[in-house]
């Protein structure tokens, strides 16, 4: 673009065309802007106020405008005792408002509802690069709910930055109601009137200390009464504000000098419109105005207004092309506000089956709203484009209108995801059904190690009205609160998307039935909600960066599906059975051409990966996961029954120049001479069916791993060769066995090998955490007794570990005659997995939990929060 300074045409075939289209009008927009007046100062920085409801939000903006003389009338007024029940006096959605301070300082003030119902529209307005943030926090509210909610908008507005544009956007914190009765004990009020809160300090150093590479926590707390305008700290936030205007201001880069004009302009077109006005209008106030004017720069103009959040234009539709918001603050306050607030939703004020489902007509719309139903039609569309809601096709309409109390009249309807309440369980829209021959899915989730990122409100509502518009055609779609289930209407595809883990993850289940054209379907499918995600995520919260995994289909293919949360993947780290749906796998590097070739010739007969990419920090990396392949065929063994142990090595010589596979050959005879049920590469591959597969099979099937430890086994687990088979054996084993049912034996007298202490990178840190049990170097195989004795023990620690987690073929209860209530309380007992709480005591035994399963009925996995 620097090159090309005209700036006349471009076209892009590329994955990503539309985006870099928008992003190219955009700087011809710039351009036009520019040139047409030349350039100015930015004069209206915009003022974003947060926090939960009741914080005092709108009294702070209100308490920092008054004079002196309006303050003293203010505090003469003891507002009465406030009916919490009563929503009437709430911000509803987003209050816009111009607040002026001093003689110059002029912000754009964004005043933030903090009902969570109105949570998934106010990503919609924030976002510029010229933005100051207040986070109002309640005193007087439970510690616990306090950093909840600190933490919650914190990470909101981090995420709302992309990390690329290097934005760093200051946040003032202000915690309010210090004199209110159950306010923090820790509250004091020094004799100048100021209060301070030792907490609010400390809370102040802990976010500093997580968000400090996102955001800029200001130094300097708040602690007042926001209904004080005379106050010491009223003053000193609003002396702070005004610097703020005056750094922001200098800082900033200029903006077309028309922008300015077009912002005196504004107000008289809100005089005689109160809401939404025709485009022309805007050029109309222009012409009355001494200020030049070409009208071929109307759209630049408004798409740039759009962008600063001084009018709403939806441009990209040809129903609302003609129309422009010129007050935000009437759309998010009488048309959002009112159709998000749950007394007021469904129009007759109760809840019902129907607006549980989110879903209202258009007749409903217009007595709610109070506008005639050519403004509701025009409205609901600009509301569509936002994608706060979607029209129903009329098959849905007929589902959505069964379960209402009024039959259904002959109009258009429309769902509005946010004000979804209805939830279905997983196991009844993922239901366990014969003739599914291929399972796949795939799970977004934030970084471990990123405190900040999480998938903000909006962005799981905008998914489902982006997936009912765009899919609706060719499936049937159902949405409920963070679920979408979809079903082909003409072949046996179908797919299921889920929010996760407090909203830090979305998975995307699909299936379909083994034939190519229903394979390369389900394949197209999950791409395309890939896509949608990822238009959302670039939507909402653009900040946050995401690493995609494979879900494990052989957790999908059956009814046991068991939902990963940080915990669970924290109790399998500290040692704990995860299940048979501890879902994420690696597997064999493959390219995509390869899977799609494999695809397209239904010939996928082994684990396959493909290239993954980081999405959000502009990175990409290689990632390993378990693919598609035709799960109708399933892998057997040799002998086709579980397994003991799984045996892993490498082949090759030892450091003491002995055949390493020929003494573990040895280990082997040995343990089996012991009764157990051993797996050995060379005893059990089987010829047909992929290698790499085949190992997968034999670990999943296996009670423990022995990792036999040799120098070069160690170094080609830590190595950088992904398609090594030590590495693959040693990762796989680790998620879906975890380190619980793995154990380590030294097979040489190398100090390296024989002190964990030494063992390197992900070796250590999976097996160092405990004593090895027994050791085959060259001294103990010399001796028969001392080789016996280390069998022995071995053995012993084997039948330990498939005994305890009820694995393997020693682990299981001999078959024999059993009651019908032996059975039921069995069935129960190996289909529950204890999870000790976070805050449970450190080494206390899970406590048990009853589980009545039918004695006909197969054993669901279960997960107890003890």
């Amino acid at each position: 673009l620097k090159v090309n300074t005209t700036l006349t045409w471009l076209q892009v075939e590329y994955e990503h065309q539309s985006r870099i289209n928008r992003a190219f009008q955009s700087a011809k927009d710039w351009r036009a802007l520019m040139t047409s007046m030349g350039p100015a100062p930015v004069v209206q920085p915009r003022l974003f106020v947060c926090g939960r409801e009741y914080a005092g939000k709108t009294s702070l903006v209100k308490s920092l405008q008054r004079g002196w003389f309006e303050s003293l009338l203010a505090s003469s007024d003891k507002p009465a005792d406030r009916d919490e029940s009563s929503i009437a006096e709430r911000t509803r959605g987003v209050d816009v408002s111009v607040m002026r301070l001093g003689d110059k300082a002029r912000f754009s003030v964004w005043d933030y509802a903090g009902q969570p119902h109105y949570y998934a529209t106010h990503e919609l307005f924030l976002a510029a690069e010229q933005a100051v943030f207040v986070l109002v926090s309640r005193l007087s509210e439970e510690r616990a709910k306090r950093e909840q909610d600190l933490e919650y908008w914190l990470r909101f507005i981090a995420t709302r930055f992309a990390q690329e544009d290097n934005i760093k956007p200051l946040v003032i914190l202000v915690f309010s109601h210090p004199d209110e009765k159950g306010a923090d004990a820790e509250v004091v009020k020094g004799k100048s009137g100021l209060y301070k809160s030792p907490w609010a300090e400390r809370a102040a150093a802990h976010f500093r200390g997580i968000f400090s590479s996102r955001l800029y926590l200001e130094e300097k707390i708040f602690v007042l009464n926001c209904n004080d305008a005379r106050s010491l700290a009223i003053k000193s936030l609003r002396a702070l504000l005004c610097a703020v205007y005056d750094f922001a201001v200098a800082r900033a880069t200029e903006v077309p000098g028309i922008c300015n004009e077009a912002l005196k302009i504004l107000p008289q077109l809100r005089k005689a419109h109160a809401g939404f006005a025709p485009v022309d209008a805007l050029s109309h106030e222009f012409l009355k105005s001494s200020v030049p004017f070409n009208p071929a720069l109307c759209e630049p103009l408004l798409r740039y207004l759009t962008n600063v959040g001084e009018v709403i234009w939806f441009g990209e539709s040809e129903a609302t092309r003609d129309t422009v918001v010129v007050n935000p603050s009437w759309l998010c306050w009488e048309v959002i506000g009112k159709i998000l607030m749950p007394i007021e939703f469904g129009a007759s004020g109760t809840p019902n089956a129907r607006n549980q489902q989110g879903v209202l007509s258009v007749s409903e719309c217009t007595t709610l709203l109070k506008f005639s139903p050519e403004v509701t039609r025009k409205v609901l569309a600009m509301l569509a484009q936002l994608n706060l809601c979607v029209l129903l096709p009329s098959s849905q309409e007929d589902d959505a209108s069964a379960t209402a109390t009024a039959p259904r009249q002959e109009e258009e309807h429309y769902l509005f995801p946010a004000t979804l309440t209805a939830k279905r369980e997983v196991s009844a829209l993922w239901a366990k059904a014969e003739g599914f021959a291929v399972v796949c899915g795939r799970r977004w989730e934030c970084q471990a190690t990123d405190a900040v990122s999480m998938f903000t409100a909006g962005f799981f509502p905008g998914l489902q009205a982006l997936v009912q518009r765009e899919l609706s055609a060719t499936s049937k779609v159902q949405l409920l609160w963070g679920q979408i289930a979809l079903a082909s209407k003409i072949d046996r595809v179908q797919a299921l998307v889920l929010l996760r883990d407090d909203m830090r993850a979305v998975e995307v289940w699909v299936r379909c039935g083994g034939a190519s054209d229903e394979t390369l379907k389900c394949k197209q499918l999950l791409t395309q909600l890939l896509d949608l995600m990822e238009t959302c995520r670039a939507r909402s919260c653009p900040g946050t960066a995401v690493i995609v995994r494979c879900v494990n289909p052989a957790a999908l293919r059956s009814s046991n599906i068991v939902m990963v949360t940080p915990s669970v993947r924290a109790a399998a780290a500290a040692g704990q059975a995860a299940g048979p749906g501890a879902v994420l796998a690696t597997a064999t590097e493959q390219s995509e051409k390869e899977i799609e070739d494999a695809l397209k010739a239904n010939k996928l007969t082994d684990m396959s990966a493909v290239l993954l990419e980081t999405l959000g920090d502009g990175r990409s990396q290689r990632a390993t996961v378990r693919e598609l392949f035709p799960f109708n065929q399933q892998v057997q063994t040799s002998s086709g029954t579980d397994f003991d142990v799984f045996l892993s090595h490498n082949w090759g010589l030892d450091c003491h120049g002995r055949d390493n596979h020929g003494t573990v050959r040895e280990i082997e005879a040995g343990l089996t001479e012991r009764g157990l049920k051993v797996w050995l590469d060379e005893q059990q591959f089987a010829g047909g069916v992929g290698i790499n597969h085949q190992m997968a099979a034999a670990i999943d099937a296996s009670g423990v791993v022995v990792c036999c430890l040799t120098q070069a086994y160690m170094a080609k687990v830590t190595g950088d060769n992904q398609s090594d088979n030590c590495m693959k054996e040693f990762d796989y084993a680790t998620l879906h066995l975890t380190r619980a049912r793995m154990t380590a034996v030294p097979m040489e007298d190398d100090a390296a090998v024989t002190t964990p202490r030494c063992w390197p990178g992900a070796v250590g840190m999976e097996l160092g955490h405990h004593l090895f049990p027994a050791k085959f170097g060259p001294a103990i195989m010399s001796d028969p007794t001392r080789r016996a004795a280390s069998l022995d023990i071995l053995a012993q620690r084997i039948r330990e570990l498939c005994t305890k987690y009820g694995v393997g073929v020693v682990g299981r209860p001999a078959a024999g005659p059993a009651t019908q209530a032996d059975e039921a309380t069995r069935g129960a007992a190996a289909s529950t997995i204890a999870v000790p709480s976070e805050d449970s005591g450190a080494g206390q035994p899970p406590a048990a939990t009853a589980a009545a399963v039918s004695a006909d009925a197969k054993p669901q996995v279960v997960i107890m929060w003890l």
